[in-house]
């Protein structure tokens, strides 16, 4: 997507992916990149 703002999702798949302490519903390995 053209549009889709880069450093805003590569916060979140950071986040997903060292921020978790604990069980959670997001989780690096459901990342689809398109």
């Amino acid at each position: 997507m053209p549009d889709a703002n880069k450093e805003q999702a590569l916060n979140q798949l950071v986040g997903a992916a060292f921020g978790a302490a604990g069980q959670r519903c997001m989780a690096l390995s459901t990342a689809i990149f398109v």
